[in-house]
């Protein structure tokens, strides 16, 4: 079970969450969202930060409304890491900021609507897509250091805040 407390930025740490308590499903529907290669993110911004909280998850999840999913298709693991940086750099919350009208409310948060309007284009689609597919690769590998990191109970806590300046660098040369 992911408590919305839980859902780290980048990455999910299975490692530290502990089981639901019972195997019994309350509510059926989007299914794949709850297991697969799949982004979570959460509808608020963290006011500390100005960020949208999105994490790359494959394992199989339970979570609260509050967090959202946009699973991957078959295959999809590289883009699915791609969108989850994209949504937790900077760019993701200024987009947001000027969409969305809650952001003047006490908690600010980015419908899934709102999101969905968040531009996205392919490598390809892109003034120079060898540049763009460079980028990619970089943020996947940034991504794929945070999960490799996410289970060390003795990391630092600055070290997400650092990659993910590393990510806002990389995603404004991508757009």
């Amino acid at each position: 079970d992911l408590p919305v407390k839980a859902l780290s930025p980048l990455v999910v740490a299975f490692e530290r969450l502990q089981p639901w308590k019972s195997s019994r499903v309350h509510r059926r529907g989007f299914e794949r969202a709850f297991k697969g290669s799949r982004v979570l993110y959460r509808r608020g911004v963290d006011t500390g930060t100005w960020r949208l909280r999105a994490a790359y998850a494959k394992g199989p999840l339970s979570f609260q409304h509050i967090v959202q999913a946009i699973s991957a298709p078959e295959g999809g693991d590289r883009e699915a890491k791609f969108l989850t940086a994209v949504l937790s750099s900077r760019l993701a919350a200024w987009f947001a900021f000027h969409g969305t009208s809650s952001f003047g409310a006490a908690r600010p948060e980015v419908q899934q609507a709102e999101l969905l309007r968040l531009p996205m284009p392919r490598p390809e689609d892109t003034v120079d897509p060898e540049a763009a597919r460079a980028v990619v690769a970089d943020v996947v590998a940034l991504v794929d250091r945070e999960q490799d990191r996410a289970s060390n109970l003795l990391r630092s806590s600055n070290e997400p805040e650092q990659t993910l300046r590393e990510i806002d660098q990389l995603v404004y040369v991508y757009f």
